[in-house]
């Protein structure tokens, strides 16, 4: 019965809905954008290489929505809280917030150098949380 109701194409409508999704450009972040974008969600992804949100961009163009692009490297916590208001003026309103970016630095425990893992910490958690603290206030 679930799948039945998943697959009524009013159950999921996102029509005049905005997500953003971070680390959109590739990937399941990309994935969960277009996703959205078939349901009627316009998209706005984040990453940090334009050449990929450019790609990201003409995928998404394809099915049809509105898609807005903004290169934004999530190590740069402190600025975040002011990048989200900045997405908002641009876009209106996010309605959706969907956490995808995620780093990993390969290598034994003993090997990985503190700076590297505070990057991963800050990608993987720290803006996270900034992000969606942003979302909750907006």
């Amino acid at each position: 019965m679930l799948y039945y109701c998943l697959m009524e194409s009013n159950f999921f409508d996102l029509s005049g809905k905005t997500a953003l999704i971070t680390g959109g450009s590739r990937g399941i972040g990309l994935a969960v954008a277009k996703g959205l974008a078939q349901h009627g969600a316009n998209i706005a992804i984040i990453a940090r290489t334009q050449k990929q949100l450019e790609q990201a961009k003409k995928q998404i163009q394809a099915i049809g929505k509105h898609i807005w692009t903004f290169p934004f490297d999530l190590t740069n916590t402190e600025k975040i809280g002011e990048f989200f208001t900045d997405i908002v003026s641009e876009t209106k309103s996010i309605d959706i917030l969907v956490n995808c970016a995620g780093i990993t630095r390969r290598a034994p425990a003993e090997d990985i150098n503190l700076n590297d893992w505070n990057e991963v910490i800050d990608v993987n958690l720290t803006a996270v949380f900034v992000i969606s603290q942003a979302f909750c206030q907006h």
